[in-house]
């Protein structure tokens, strides 16, 4: 499987230039391939080579580079724990030198909230969400506190707790790729009724945390109001 860093912006009126952003992240894991791509436009045609840290990249059966007109790629097989970290394409004609960096991470990516905002109970809420991470989840961090109504709308302090998180199954019958989004839950028990909250979690793999999540906006089941006659 390869999965490949590629973006684009409108071209500039420079004579050297990359395009897409001058520092990426691409995550991939243990096993799979990595393709690296950097396209880059100059007059003359720039000198490309592909550099990590101080040193420059050399093909082997491991490594392996490939240049086109614009379009220069490393490929990274079987992806291990030594090939993680900053690579760095850099071209150079007589402009000048240009460089873009693509960061090679095992790190999970950020959380995305499933839930729905509107929790149907009146004391506990369950969020829910997914993730993308290459190697299992082995633990997370919830943080949630309450917020105030009116226009002041104050918030109370953060809660935070770690908690292990429960292996998953890989899905049968399913590529490779779909079992690396993991898919998890956990109900917050002792809430206020009718309140608003707001949440944010994080993930932890072998390699490290994710960044949080934004921020969640969701409420305890509300009650409904009736009028009574006499």
């Amino acid at each position: 499987m390869v999965f490949q860093f590629n973006s684009f912006t409108a071209p500039s009126k420079e004579k050297l230039y990359f395009a897409g952003t001058s520092r990426s992240i691409l995550h991939t894991g243990n096993g799979d391939e990595a393709k690296l791509v950097c396209i880059v436009h100059g007059h003359p045609a720039p000198t490309v080579h592909w550099r990590r840290g101080d040193h420059l990249v050399a093909s082997d059966k491991h490594l392996m580079t490939h240049d086109g007109e614009h379009r220069h790629s490393l490929i990274i097989r079987d992806v291990q724990d030594d090939d993680f970290g900053d690579y760095t394409c850099s071209a150079k004609n007589r402009q000048g030198v240009t460089e873009q960096t693509v960061v090679l991470t095992g790190l999970p990516k950020v959380p995305k909230m499933t839930s729905s905002p509107a929790g149907g109970e009146k004391e506990t809420y369950t969020l829910t969400w997914e993730t993308e991470s290459f190697s299992p989840i082995v633990q997370y961090r919830v943080q949630f506190r309450k917020v105030g109504r009116g226009e002041s709308r104050n918030k109370s302090a953060w809660k935070d707790s770690l908690y292990t998180a429960k292996p998953q199954r890989p899905r049968h019958n399913q590529p490779r790729s779909s079992n690396r989004v993991q898919v998890m839950g956990h109900a917050i028990p002792n809430l206020d009724p009718a309140t608003d909250y707001q949440a944010t979690v994080a993930v932890e793999n072998k390699f490290g945390w994710s960044p949080p999540s934004p921020v969640f906006q969701f409420h305890t089941r509300k009650g409904i109001g009736f009028l009574v006659e006499f």
